[in-house]
């Protein structure tokens, strides 16, 4: 009889440790996909672990690649480290409906009404963002590097 409720005990401290070290693997899935931003004669397209959208280039009123480096102190050893730029897709909005068009990119959104879509800091992605948005955003749109 004893024996028994050790069995069961241990069974449901194994179901509880598996679904405790399960979740991450869940969410590998999601973290595993990459993000792509794709250009087209009608428009960007942003594919997103967290969930795709597109613009038309009507919708925009300029369209800048950003680049920009960053220094941090360590409060505690007072050493400043450099970080590499940081990558981020500058939309320029058309009009004040862009915002309720795209409710996916209001956390995007800086006190000027632009959106700044991050890319990561892969200084590698510049030239083929600059050479992408030449090709196909309609002349003037894209301000190029900055």
């Amino acid at each position: 009889m004893a024996g028994g409720g050790v069995r069961i005990t241990f069974l449901v401290l194994a179901v509880i440790l598996l679904t405790v070290a399960g979740l991450p693997a869940l969410k590998l899935r999601t973290l595993l996909r990459p993000r792509r931003i794709l250009f087209d004669p009608n428009g960007l397209r942003y594919q997103d672990p967290a969930g795709p959208w597109a613009c038309g280039w009507s919708e925009l009123a300029a369209l800048v690649v950003q680049t920009s480096g960053h220094q941090v102190r360590n409060a505690q050893t007072q050493l400043v480290q450099a970080y590499g730029p940081t990558i981020n897709l500058l939309l320029v909005p058309a009009g004040p409906e862009f915002a309720n068009r795209h409710p996916e990119l209001a956390g995007r959104r800086d006190a000027d009404g632009q959106f700044a879509i991050p890319l990561g800091p892969n200084p590698e992605l510049v030239p083929a963002l600059d050479e992408a948005a030449r090709q196909f955003a309609p002349p003037g749109l894209y301000q190029g590097v900055r």
